[in-house]
């Protein structure tokens, strides 16, 4: 994660040359909690907060120091339902073991998901880098590059074996493992377990995050889509398809921004691989239909634009009541000092001696409700409120670098404030901006292939393609989306072989159906069929 870290730079600087915060005679000042609210001091705190829905904005669990437990409540909140879930879950473990990231998953994070922890040997996901090293006498590395681009075509577009043996016998090797996630149908899946050390747990933001494991097993569940595709068994394809479409939608849910990113990303994955099957497989009009239903039921997010996790808002808070268990070496170490074994003075502590925390906390609530209500607004709404959003966060920072003298000397009781000022320049700008534009990035890339299933079943029982999108509706479709970033109808132009359907993209501009990866390049979200062969 990017931080700004200039302005936590200076203020450590200032405490250690200026030794001092407090103007002569002044006094810090005490919480003054609401009428609903309960006035909390945790034993060996520097300051003081309220707890309080305004403030801390869970009022429990409390950890045994008095301060609030984000990682359980976020934990509890994520996990509840699991229980009906955790025989599926214990498939998907099974598949990959209990170090899919190259890191030993505690056991801590099994209990949350209610299953017993895999054991150390068994027959597990082995990505394509690993399987590789293991194969005597292949240069890994070298190797290993090429095919992981190969890997990512085999997603794309129907292929053989005879066209790329080593990722066939990858696949092979993986063929159990495989096997048992697409068999697992699960929700939730990553519980938040930060490392434990003398001085007490890691923040969320230090917390490590199941995620490379998860994208590998889409690319292996894809290209093995298109493999199937190739040998004409639309059945194994369709139930890869599936399964890599869950994967997304596991990652998706959990608390953090970073596995919702990643969760879009290996939607965009199932994505493309669904419009090679149907161009490929050719499914017939009831096959279609099944497609369709399966998206409808869940296996596809139809629903509006994802919010931001909880776990971005708790994160922030937990790193404000961090810098209050261990003091101003806290504020250091986020600055990029390196504090192993350094111990700040006296003086320097003092900053945070008798802080008054409720002003950082409300002002961190704000920023994040306004977030949370860009959800509900349309694409043009969500723009115009998140630029302001965007210019609001350069502003504060603007403020926090004018205050940096005055927080060492007369801020005073705004000594909290603008340490919290400091934690959301740190860790806000560019949130909103980059969660709005995946988010609806990929929502529309899965309204574009649930109107390209509907296109070919209306082909199938018509012999041609529609001549409008809205003759899908009602039949084929209850409604066709407009472009999200448009507020207009898609782009659609049939032909005789098949037809372009596009959507603007981000920046709202018409590139007649190119993308990223077209010359020139383009910012348009577009299906053609048939589809393209490789460039």
């Amino acid at each position: 994660m990017k931080i700004y870290r200039p302005v936590l730079t200076l203020l450590v600087a200032a405490i250690a040359v200026l030794g001092c915060w407090r103007s002569p005679g002044q006094k810090p000042r005490s919480s003054t909690p609401a009428s609903n609210a309960v006035a909390n001091t945790p034993k060996n705190a520097h300051g003081k907060f309220t707890i309080s829905k305004e403030t801390t904005y869970i009022t429990e669990p409390l950890d045994k120091d008095g301060y609030p437990d984000y990682v359980t409540a976020l934990n509890t909140k994520m996990c509840t339902g699991v229980s009906p879930q955790k025989d599926s879950i214990s498939l998907l473990w099974k598949a990959i073991g209990p170090r899919p990231d190259g890191w030993l998953v505690p056991k801590e994070y099994f209990r949350w998901l209610e299953i017993e922890a895999p054991p150390e040997k068994g027959e597990y996901f082995v990505d394509l880098k690993h399987y590789l090293k293991d194969q005597s006498g292949v240069d890994a590395e070298k190797l290993a590059t090429r095919l992981e681009l190969e890997l990512v075509e085999c997603g794309k577009r129907p292929w053989k074996p005879s066209e790329h043996p080593q990722l066939d016998a990858w696949l092979k090797a993986n063929e159990r493992p495989l096997a048992l996630v697409a068999a697992a149908e699960w929700g939730y899946l990553s519980p938040l377990v930060p490392e434990v050390s003398p001085r007490g747990r890691a923040s969320i933001l230090g917390t490590r995050i199941l995620l490379r494991v998860f994208r590998e097993l889409a690319k292996a569940l894809a290209a093995r889509a298109m493999l199937y595709t190739s040998q004409g068994d639309q059945a194994a394809a369709w139930r890869d398809l599936l399964a890599c479409h869950n994967i997304g939608r596991m990652v998706r849910r959990g608390a953090t921004q970073i596995e919702l990113l990643n969760g879009f990303a290996v939607d965009k994955i199932a994505a493309e691989a669904d419009l090679a099957f149907l161009a490929s497989a050719k499914p017939d009009a009831k096959q279609l239909e099944i497609c369709l239903q399966k998206f409808l039921e869940g296996f596809w997010w139809l629903d509006g634009v994802d919010p931001v996790p909880n776990g971005e808002r708790f994160l922030v808070l937990d790193e404000l009541f961090m810098i209050d268990r261990h003091g101003i070496s806290y504020l250091e170490g986020l600055a990029g000092a390196d504090t192993r074994g350094v111990r700040a003075s006296p003086l320097q502590e003092s900053f945070l001696e008798d802080v008054d925390w409720d002003p950082a906390l409300r002002n961190i609530n704000r920023w994040f409700d306004r977030i949370d209500a860009l959800c509900s607004r349309t694409r043009i709404e969500r723009v115009k409120q998140t630029n302001q959003i965007e210019a609001d966060l350069r502003a504060l920072k603007e403020k926090v670098l004018n205050e940096w003298k005055q927080a060492v000397i007369e801020l005073g009781d705004e000594r909290g404030r603008w340490v919290g000022d400091n934690l959301i320049c740190l860790m806000m700008p560019g949130l909103p901006t980059k969660w709005m534009n995946a988010a609806d990035r990929a929502q529309q890339i899965s309204n574009n292939v649930l109107i390209a299933f509907a296109l070919e079943w209306y082909q199938r029982e018509h012999g041609h393609y529609p001549k409008e999108l809205q003759d899908l509706a009602p039949e084929y479709l209850s409604e066709v989306q407009l472009d999200i970033f448009s507020g207009k109808p898609l782009i659609y132009r049939p032909n005789d072989n098949g037809y372009l359907l596009y959507s603007v993209g981000v920046d709202g501009k018409d590139d007649g159906g190119r993308g990223p990866d077209d010359m020139p390049p383009g910012d348009d979200l577009a299906v053609r069929m048939p589809v393209p062969a490789k460039k």
